[in-house]
């Protein structure tokens, strides 16, 4: 599959539209192009649109930087690409191991943005496994 196809496929499974290297997931606008690194091995991934409120529920509390959140804002409300969130999950417990993107969810939320594209991978005790072995991740999507 080239990066073309991958772009197609990827935004096709998040039900988005595609423009160029961005994949627009309702008003938030996911960027494909440097997203791709993330998508090199289809099993070891899965990608779901959640809504950003119900993301800054799961992810561990952290405190949040106004000005981040107004830039982010700002870059959504210009149609500018912007990277997808993760959540890193394990694969014996199918918590919660790490997260990016609070800064992203809290900025969609406030927009009235209903669905954020998040990135689930699945941690196993030497690394990232094949995301089949997070059998308990249904507990979060």
């Amino acid at each position: 599959m080239d990066k073309e196809e991958l772009k197609d496929k990827i935004c096709s499974e998040l039900g988005g539209t595609r423009k160029g290297n961005v994949c627009f997931v309702g008003k938030f606008p996911l960027d494909l192009s440097s997203s791709l690194f993330y998508f090199k091995a289809p099993e070891y991934y899965k990608v779901v649109s959640i809504n950003p409120e119900k993301f800054l529920k799961i992810a561990p509390q952290i405190e949040l930087d106004r000005l981040t959140i107004q830039g982010i804002k700002k870059s959504i409300r210009n149609k500018r690409p912007i990277e997808p969130l993760f959540f890193d999950i394990s694969e014996e417990t199918g918590k919660i191991l790490g997260h990016e993107g609070r800064h992203r969810a809290k900025a969609s939320l406030e927009l009235g943005i209903d669905k954020v594209p998040v990135i689930l991978y699945c941690r196993g005790k030497y690394g990232f496994v094949p995301f089949e072995r997070c059998s308990k991740v249904s507990m979060f999507f």
